[in-house]
């Protein structure tokens, strides 16, 4: 363990060995609290929130040899089991089994994130906000059952071209049988002046405050055929389905406490994205179609203060306007990192504008005050 190093070690949690080498287990858990509440533009109290966000343990480590790994991941919050959404307790989200056959390139097969947006493929453990942006929440596509490839081609001195891509059901997170078409994963990573250290181009915030200025640029698109959700892999269910196509660019800058997170994403589909009730034309359940935009940059001080701010802009595109408003967020963001990303406490406060693209009217706007902590090891 460690408590403000001026780098942290590279593991955390409780690591276990079996006496010839064969097995290893490292065990996380982490809890996020949190309390907050939504003020109308007048700051009149509207709504609380208190709950746990999330709750998770996770397990990983190999077995025979150190190429063959795993990764265990389960969580016991209500709002972290999609229940809504599938009308059962999924506590699974990571289940899959790994074997590195190069040097730089790894396969793999289970259930795990696909390779689509940053925000999204940083862990929600190593955020800088108490959470991911609302354009994150209108088009990542989370994670779904498949096979799964890395490939890392270094290029001169420092340079790294990484190549991640997934064929998997479409069907999202622990689903079971699937009945109709695959979702098809690319991704795309150029590191032009070398790896973050620490992996930290999939972490928020420069903790480590890099020496060198860090690159890391990012570009992904994704093919779901015959989507049964309104999110691809996430959401509720269509009455009719949907190929979604998904374009992601990205882009992840640090340098001596200087931090800067891009992201541009779009949604479309093959056809109409409004499904219609065969029994009830009243009945329709929409795609969201359209494009969003997420920008956030931070500076953490050498004591890990850290002051961060976010633009987020959700725009719907098409017959979608026709149920969804454009939305804005201004996110002011504090955090006091205790002990790396696994103990800290995180404060936010957030703008919130709409508009109506069919009637081009304002509605009416709020805010969003946070505080969370959150521990593990």
């Amino acid at each position: 363990m460690y408590y403000n190093d001026s780098k942290p070690k590279k593991f955390t949690g409780i690591r276990l060995y079996d006496n010839d080498s064969t097995f290893a287990l490292n065990f996380r858990f982490r809890v996020q609290s949190r309390l907050g509440g939504i003020f109308d533009d007048k700051l009149n109290y509207l709504s609380s929130e208190y709950f746990i966000r999330r709750l998770r343990l996770s397990f990983d480590g190999f077995v025979w040899s150190k190429r063959l790994t795993y990764k265990i991941q389960l969580s016991f919050s209500r709002g972290d089991m999609d229940w809504d959404n599938t009308g059962f307790p999924n506590i699974i989200r990571d289940a899959v089994i790994s074997y590195k056959l190069t040097k730089h390139l790894t396969v793999a097969m289970g259930q795990a994130k696909i390779p689509g947006n940053r925000e999204r493929t940083i862990s929600s453990s190593e955020l800088q906000f108490p959470d991911r942006s609302t354009a994150n929440t209108r088009f990542n596509i989370d994670r779904d059952f498949g096979a799964f490839a890395t490939n890392e081609i270094p290029v001169g001195k420092n340079a790294f071209f990484i190549l991640r891509g997934a064929m998997s059901t479409g069907k999202g997170r622990n689903i079971g049988i699937n009945r109709q078409g695959f979702a098809y994963t690319g991704r795309v990573e150029i590191l032009p002046f070398g790896k973050f250290e620490m992996g930290g181009d999939y972490s928020e915030g420069d903790w480590i405050r890099e020496s060198k200025p860090k690159v890391s640029l990012g570009f992904a698109y994704h093919l779901n055929q015959k989507a049964l959700r309104t999110g691809g892999v996430l959401g509720t269910l269509l009455y009719q389905p949907r190929d979604v196509k998904q374009s992601f660019v990205d882009a992840m800058i640090k340098y001596q406490g200087w931090a800067f997170l891009g992201e541009y994403m779009t949604r479309t589909t093959n056809e109409s994205p409004i499904t219609v009730s065969a029994t009830d034309p009243q009945k329709t359940v929409t795609v969201f179609n359209g494009r969003g935009i997420n920008t956030q940059m931070s500076y953490q001080f050498k004591n890990h203060w850290e002051v961060a701010g976010r633009y987020t802009n959700v725009l719907p595109q098409g017959e979608t306007r026709l149920s969804e408003p454009q939305q804005i967020d201004y996110s002011l963001g504090l955090t006091k990192y205790l002990n790396y990303h696994r103990v800290k406490l995180q404060w936010e406060v957030v703008r919130t504008n709409r508009q109506d693209l069919i009637t081009n009217t304002a509605l009416t706007p709020n805010w969003t005050g946070r505080f969370q902590i959150e521990l593990g090891i």
